[in-house]
């Protein structure tokens, strides 16, 4: 991994450096802490620069917050996004109506083709369970970038001892102009955001 005394190749440069200054304290901090935290995964993983919002608690019409840069791994196809959110609740849902449906099959088996059928009906939940699925979060993650380091990635070209060396050369071919167009600027109390 990168040393802090070194000379870093491919610097970000004007708000997206400024912004990983102030969360990370250096550009040599954030560049070690984001490739070891790559290294470190075992197996298949993402790790991500994210800017993370954090909600308004009172006006939902009020522009988000958008605060610091964080870092996260996420394992196998794991998302940085959490609208994948409710999963169980729709499982047990789920269950329930079969469970349900089960008991009815064994007290009555003659509407068992009318439960059937709409059993298959997809279900859309409304705006109001929609928006209770995602709103107890208080923050949200914009994904600036993102480095996969699933063996099948470096194996190949770098060798099963070749995963830093595999690191070290995604870190010097990121395009840091689209990471810092994708940042959200604010101007004037206005979140801006510019779409790629």
């Amino acid at each position: 991994m990168p040393l802090i005394n070194n000379e870093i190749q491919n610097q970000p440069k004007g708000q997206l450096l400024l912004k990983l200054e102030e969360s990370f304290g250096s550009l040599q901090e954030f560049q070690t802490l984001f490739l070891s935290s790559a290294k470190s995964i075992k197996g298949n993983g993402y790790t991500w620069l994210l800017q993370k919002s954090v909600k308004p608690a009172s006006d939902l019409k009020e522009q988000p917050n958008w605060s610091s840069l964080v870092i996260l791994n996420t394992y196998n196809h794991g998302t940085p996004h959490h609208f994948r959110s409710g999963q169980i609740t729709q499982a047990r849902k789920y269950t329930d109506k079969r469970s349900a449906m089960e008991s009815k099959e064994n007290n009555n088996n003659n509407d068992l083709s009318d439960d059937l059928l709409s059993f298959q009906k997809i279900e859309i939940p409304s705006i109001d369970e929609a928006q209770d699925g995602i709103e107890p979060l208080e923050f949200v993650y914009q994904p600036l970038v993102a480095i996969g380091v699933n063996p099948s990635f470096y194996l190949r070209d770098y060798g099963v001892f070749g995963k830093e060396t595999y690191l070290n050369n995604c870190w010097n071919c990121v395009d840091w102009d689209i990471v810092e167009r994708r940042l959200y600027k604010s101007n004037d109390g206005k979140t801006e955001r510019r779409f790629i």
